[in-house]
């Protein structure tokens, strides 16, 4: 008789809390950085830096901030690689300017003896742009 009853409330509970586990897997700023950052833009923001990857939801952000020059904003990204563990934080560089739309991400760590000219292109971007991090 316990049966169906344990299996309703089960059942009950899993519609309840369905849609507050989903937001648990949403993008994520860890450190509390960008409280000044309009919603609007640090959702275009995440979208952005996130597009293009394996699991976009699951990324965490930190040191997100407004960078000097107008329109830009800096910060790290985390996000899971193909083994599903997090392949460290990143810098970025958004620009969202009414007729220019950007996004530099430094690529993964395993591209760096390939790829050190790009990186290092990459970061002087960042930084150029009014960013106080990055720069290793």
């Amino acid at each position: 008789m316990l049966g169906p009853l344990i299996h309703r409330t089960s059942l009950a509970l899993a519609i309840i809390a369905g849609p507050f586990a989903a937001g648990a897997m949403a993008q994520t700023i860890v450190d509390g950085s960008g409280i000044r950052i309009a919603d609007e833009i640090r959702q275009e923001i995440f979208e952005r830096v996130t597009e293009d990857f394996r699991d976009p939801l699951s990324s965490q952000f930190r040191r997100l901030h407004r960078a000097s020059k107008p329109g830009r904003y800096c910060g790290e990204v985390n996000t899971r690689n193909l083994y599903g563990a997090y392949s460290g934080f990143k810098p970025f560089l958004v620009i969202l300017e009414p007729e220019f739309k950007s996004v530099d991400l430094v690529p993964d760590e395993d591209l760096k003896k390939e790829n050190a000219e790009e990186i290092k292109t990459k970061l002087q971007t960042i930084k150029d742009a009014g960013c106080q991090f990055g720069m290793r």
